[in-house]
């Protein structure tokens, strides 16, 4: 269970550590008298793991029978349990699982039973025999692999939550000036086609006035011929009656 949450080189930590009475034989936990062996169970503060050792009588506790029942460590001098020294424990860092420092301790004993029967051991019997405990763990991350971490966890994060924002800003940036050239663009495009549209109206007048211009020069060349014509009509009747005495 997670038991703390603190910081070790420079980086944040949960603590964690076995779930309390987790040593136990159904005393605390009913569900734990599994563990119990063809009906005889261990006092709290030892498994038995019998079966796992070819049929020696052997159990498990934490070292110096840290946590045990107290009348197990009342029958064996010289062992002084030490939460410091002999409790297990693990530190993780929640973001990446990174195991940064633990230590898995236990001990190794010998669960004595009926052995009343046998000389010289007899004062043995119901006794467990603490043989020796062990540690695994690790006390600290090797530099290269802490330098490495503290660079994805802590320098990462921030180098991409300033990439986000910088990106955010050249995207604000680039439509800004996508806007601008469009308004640009369309202000060009209506000035000439306003310029486009005043040059034809002009040609257009110009153009009109052309034709008007024709049409007059054309009507006065029509009004000219049509007057040569009367003209020469009427001359030619003024002659007919001198023709006629001529005749006469």
């Amino acid at each position: 269970k997670r038991d703390e949450e603190t910081t070790m080189d420079r980086m944040h930590v949960y603590k964690y550590k076995f779930v309390e009475n987790i040593l136990d034989n159904g005393a605390y936990i009913p569900e734990n008298k599994c563990f119990c062996r063809h009906g005889y169970c261990l006092k709290p503060g030892l498994i038995d793991v019998t079966d796992c050792y070819y049929g020696f009588p052997i159990a498990l506790s934490y070292p110096h029978f840290y946590k045990a029942d107290p009348s197990i460590l009342e029958a064996v001098e010289g062992l002084n349990p030490n939460p410091d020294l002999h409790e297990s424990f693990l530190y993780v860092q929640p973001k990446s699982g990174l195991p940064l420092k633990f230590a898995f301790r236990f001990q190794i004993n010998m669960a004595l039973q009926n052995i009343g029967h046998m000389s010289r051991v007899e004062k043995f019997e119901n006794f467990v025999l603490p043989l020796l405990w062990f540690e695994i763990g690790m006390s600290k991350l090797p530099m290269s692999m802490l330098v490495r971490f503290w660079f994805y966890l802590n320098f990462l994060p921030v180098l991409q939550s300033v990439l986000i924002y910088l990106s955010m800003l050249a995207g604000f940036v680039l439509i800004s000036l996508c806007i601008r050239k469009i308004i640009i663009c369309q202000s060009t495009e209506s000035t000439l086609t306003r310029q486009w549209l005043s040059s034809e109206i002009k040609s257009k007048k110009i153009q009109i006035l052309n034709n008007r211009r024709m049409s007059c020069k054309i009507d006065e060349m029509d009004s000219s011929l049509i007057e040569s014509k009367n003209e020469k009509v009427l001359e030619t009747a003024l002659d007919l009656p001198s023709l006629k005495e001529d005749i006469v």
